[in-house]
């Protein structure tokens, strides 16, 4: 164990005897991450991405089966009952359109020719005028409930991984696409796993590392962004990676007296190459 710790402990005796060098401590962070949940409550039933494990943008990093709960509440949520009632009402108001305005041009004539009164075609034409008006408003409400119900099937499908849903077609397994390409961070489920609505099933991140410094002011005066630097991790005692000071922030994470004042600084390591975890103590050295 001792012989492997070796160019770790040479390392650091070599930057300790570089005349003005900054030694930093810090931990690796990702770039991005995002977690990958699962729409609705239900059971894993596949796992086809593993801890590690690199993934295309969109790629499914395993499946789940709904539970009865879920897929009773997809079916409420694409029932067209109510759109389907509101059509059939409206029909029935075609019908009497039709006969209400065949009913006036007839009155309109029998006006004309002295055997009916005005006032029945008064009568005549308010009716027309309301079956109208219950007829427009029918129509705004099957707009409305149409477009209600289009907007929770997309929903739906979206929250389906992109499979094409119905009130009678519900999809048997749900995928769990990634979000971006990168490299799956955590695998928190299993085969058979019993899993709550919105549970963290996958993490994915960018392979992009970063290493967050906390730096005091009297330091932080030094540093300007683009610095460069090299990073040791005890993960990887045989290699030194490069790294550049991409954050340099403007206030303190701490603000009490100014000498006493902690910056939070990150780093850009090129170690793309290779999974490395987060959290993983790593020393920064800079040439300043």
């Amino acid at each position: 164990m001792i012989w492997r710790a070796l160019p770790w402990l040479l390392c650091c005796l070599a930057w300790a005897g570089q005349a003005g060098a900054m030694e930093l401590e810090g931990k690796t962070s990702y770039a991005w991450s995002a977690f990958v949940q699962n729409a609705y409550a239900g059971t894993c039933s596949r796992v086809l991405k593993k801890y590690g494990e690199d993934v295309g943008k969109g790629e499914v990093l395993g499946y789940y089966r709904l539970d009865t709960e879920a897929r009773d509440s997809i079916r409420q949520a694409l029932d067209d009952g109510p759109l389907r009632a509101k059509q059939a009402e409206a029909r029935v108001l075609d019908a009497r359109l039709a006969e209400s305005r065949l009913k006036l041009n007839g009155l309109r004539e029998a006006v004309a020719a002295g055997v009916e009164s005005p006032a029945g075609l008064e009568i005549a034409a308010a009716e027309l005028e309301l079956l109208e008006t219950q007829r427009r408003l029918a129509g705004e409400e099957i707009q409305n409930l149409s477009s209600r119900l289009a907007d929770e099937r997309a929903r739906i499908r979206e929250e389906l991984g992109g499979a094409a849903v119905s009130r009678d077609g519900i999809p048997r397994e749900v995928p769990l696409p990634s979000p971006e390409a990168g490299i799956v961070a955590e695998q928190n489920i299993a085969p058979e796993m019993k899993l709550e609505k919105k549970f963290n099933c996958f993490r994915v991140a960018f392979k992009t590392l970063n290493v967050k410094c906390q730096v005091y002011a009297e330091d932080y005066a030094r540093l300007k962004v683009g610095d460069k630097a090299t990073v040791i991790i005890p993960q990887y005692p045989d290699r030194v990676f490069p790294a550049t000071l991409i954050v340099l922030p403007l206030v303190p994470v701490d603000k009490g007296f100014a000498a006493l004042s902690v910056y939070e600084v990150y780093f850009l390591v090129d170690a793309k190459d290779l999974f490395i975890n987060e959290g993983v103590r790593a020393k920064v050295v800079l040439d300043k």
